[in-house]
C-alpha cells in the first residue's frame, strides 16, 4: 500500500513549503495539492512552490477540470513541471463541481473531460491540436514540449461508472472517495476491463479526533451525489449516516492500519489522506515507514 497526503486545504501560501517538508519527512511517496477556489492559493504556483520545497516526494494536481483553465494551458503548466522536477509531477482532471462551475458561469457537459483528456494527451506528445469541444475550443494549438512529457500520468477523479471506464480506457489511473467496499469493487473492475490493471486511489479524511472528523464532513448522506450514494450500495432511508461517516474517513494510527490492510486486500494502491491539523501528522513518519509498501 501506498500512502499520499493532500496538502492542507487551509494552509496560508506562504506556509506551503513547510507543509510540502512535513509531508516528505513522514515518508509519503506523493502529495496531492487541490485545485479550488476555497482553497488559500493556486494550484500550479503551489505545486510548483512544493516541489521546490521537496527532493522526493511525487505531487499530484489533485484535480482540474475542462473549464476554469483552457487544456492547452493545463498541458503547458503539467509539462513545464513535469521536466523541471525530473519526472515528479502527476496530473488529475476532473468533470467539476457544478454548484461552483455555475458561479462562474459555466455549465457542465458530459463529453468535456474526456475531450480534455484527449486534448491533453496530444499536446503533451507535440502534436498541433484543432479540436471543438462543449467546454472549449483549441485550433491548430501546439506546444515547444520536451519529448518527455509524453509520458506524464494523468489520472481521473471518478464517482461514476463512465469515469472510471473512460480512466480503463485512456488514463494511468483513477482516484476516487470512500473506504466502501461496494463502490471500489466495482471501480477496480471496470479499471480493469481490458485484462490490464490500473491503479486506484482513494480520499480519506484523516484526524486523530473523531468529534474534529463529524464536524468537518457533517451529513454525508445528504452531501454525497445520490448517483455516488447508489454505487456505494447506501440507501438514505436505510442506513445511517454514523455507519458512513466511518467508511469516509479514518480516525487515528490503529483504524489506519485496519483499513490500509483492508484495502489493499481489495486491491486499491494508494490512500491519500487529507488531514484536519498539523498534529494530525503525529506518529505518520514511523507508519509509514512500518507499513508502505
Amino acid at each position: 500500500m501506498q500512502f499520499a497526503v493532500e496538502l492542507w486545504p487551509r494552509a496560508p501560501a506562504a506556509d506551503i513549503a513547510f507543509h510540502a517538508r512535513q509531508a516528505e519527512y513522514c515518508g509519503f511517496s506523493r502529495l496531492w495539492v487541490r485545485d479550488m477556489l476555497s482553497v488559500p492559493w493556486e494550484v500550479w504556483t503551489a505545486v510548483s512552490t512544493c516541489l521546490s520545497a521537496t527532493e522526493r516526494i511525487r505531487l499530484g494536481v489533485d484535480v482540474t477540470n475542462p473549464y476554469s483553465r483552457s487544456p492547452l494551458v493545463s498541458a503547458h503548466a503539467a509539462a513545464t513541471l513535469h521536466e523541471t522536477s525530473r519526472g515528479r509531477l502527476d496530473l488529475g482532471l476532473g468533470r467539476g463541481i457544478a454548484g461552483l462551475l455555475s458561479r462562474m458561469g459555466y455549465a457542465m457537459r458530459d463529453e468535456a473531460l474526456g475531450d480534455c483528456l484527449v486534448a491533453i494527451r496530444r499536446l503533451l506528445r507535440g502534436e498541433s491540436v484543432t479540436l471543438e469541444s462543449a467546454a472549449f475550443r483549441l485550433k491548430d494549438a501546439k506546444l515547444p514540449v520536451a519529448a518527455g512529457a509524453a509520458g506524464l500520468p494523468i489520472y481521473l477523479a471518478a464517482m461514476e461508472e463512465e469515469v472510471f471506464r473512460l480512466a480503463a480506457e485512456q488514463a494511468d489511473g483513477a482516484l476516487t472517495i470512500s473506504s466502501n467496499p461496494a463502490l471500489l469493487r466495482k471501480a477496480l473492475l471496470w479499471l480493469r476491463q481490458d485484462g490490464k490493471a490500473r491503479p486506484l486511489s482513494t480520499w480519506l479524511p484523516y484526524s486523530l479526533s473523531r468529534e474534529a472528523l463529524e464536524a468537518k464532513m457533517g451529513n454525508l448522506l445528504t452531501r454525497l451525489p445520490p448517483q455516488l450514494l447508489e454505487l456505494m450500495e447506501i440507501d438514505p432511508a436505510r442506513d445511517s449516516n454514523e455507519a458512513l461517516l466511518r467508511q469516509c474517513t479514518i480516525c487515528g494510527l490503529d483504524e489506519l492500519a485496519q483499513r490500509s490492510a483492508e484495502l489493499e486486500s481489495l486491491g486499491v494502491n494508494e490512500i491519500i489522506l487529507e488531514y484536519h491539523e498539523l498534529d494530525d501528522l503525529r506518529g505518520l513518519r514511523e507508519f509509514i515507514a512500518a507499513h508502505a509498501s
